[in-house]
């Protein structure tokens, strides 16, 4: 659990496990906002967030890590007042309020004089498991595909292998800390592949894939129709305690929805006309 009492913060407990039980969690101050992070690895945007509301406002917040299901049972119960959960995991028979948050896209790209303009999952998945693949059946090339990803330590490590639902891609894959890094890699090098973080824009030397047949457009991601993605709402009890709907102004906010942008998360519509509503 990450508690945050206007001045210091716990280590981020990660989500409990079917073979260890979880430790009794802390007593908390009258008044805390309670959360739950059911993402995939952890919002650290949440919770720089929560930590500026709780320096600001006196405020304390407890953030725990928990599955989709412990996060509806405790809104449920009263014993949280926000979640943030996959937007297939909320049922919509909910008595909560919820509304788009973020998603997390992987998006696929090669050098922008590659002929190639989509593939299919499959395809990538061959590509990307393959231990010497080349780009006969795709392109017409008979060279060696240079395959690029992102490194474990980067933050979105992890999330193409999840969406394609292997442990681990081939060995022989140049993996790097970021996407920007991937990028400028693949730009020069006319038979690279890559597989990056959404971001707001890509440089005029790459060129994006449609894939299943649908381009990466931001409003195809957050319908969901490009398929590699995973969605997330933000979902809040009704009748909600004052600190607590404080707190949900505050990821309303444009300076929350740059932070995902930074993290390589998408965030909701801007503010107007097309934004997202509870």
């Amino acid at each position: 659990m990450l508690t945050v009492f206007a001045a210091a913060v716990l280590p981020l407990r990660g989500a409990p496990t079917a073979t260890a039980a979880a430790p009794a969690p802390p007593k908390l101050p009258e008044g805390t906002v309670r959360i739950v992070d059911a993402t995939r690895s952890g919002d650290e945007v949440l919770r720089r967030s929560a930590l500026v509301f709780s320096l600001e406002s006196g405020t304390p917040v407890a953030i725990d890590r928990a599955d989709a299901a412990e996060a509806l049972a405790r809104l449920d119960s009263g014993k949280a007042e926000l979640a943030v959960l996959p937007v297939g995991e909320f049922p919509g028979s909910s008595r909560h309020r919820s509304r788009f948050y973020a998603a997390e896209a992987v998006i696929c790209c090669v050098a922008a004089e590659n002929p190639l303009t989509k593939l299919d999952r499959k395809q990538l998945r061959s590509i990307f498991l393959a231990e010497n693949p080349d780009w006969r059946r795709f392109n017409g090339d008979t060279a060696t595909i240079h395959r690029y990803a992102l490194s474990p330590r980067a933050d979105a490590a992890g999330f193409a292998e999840y969406l394609f639902g292997v442990k681990s891609f081939a060995a022989r894959i140049t993996r790097l800390g970021s996407t920007g890094e991937v990028l400028l890699m693949l730009a020069a090098d006319p038979v690279g592949i890559a597989l990056v973080s959404w971001r707001p824009e890509f440089p005029a030397s790459v060129k994006r894939l449609a894939v299943d047949g649908v381009f990466p457009h931001p409003a195809a991601i957050r319908a969901g129709s490009y398929p590699l993605v995973l969605r997330y709402l933000l979902v809040a009890r009704r009748g909600n305690t004052p600190a607590a709907e404080k707190f949900i102004a505050l990821l309303d906010s444009p300076d929350h929805d740059r932070g995902l942008l930074d993290a390589g998360w998408l965030p909701p519509v801007p503010r107007g006309p097309g934004a997202a509503k509870w």
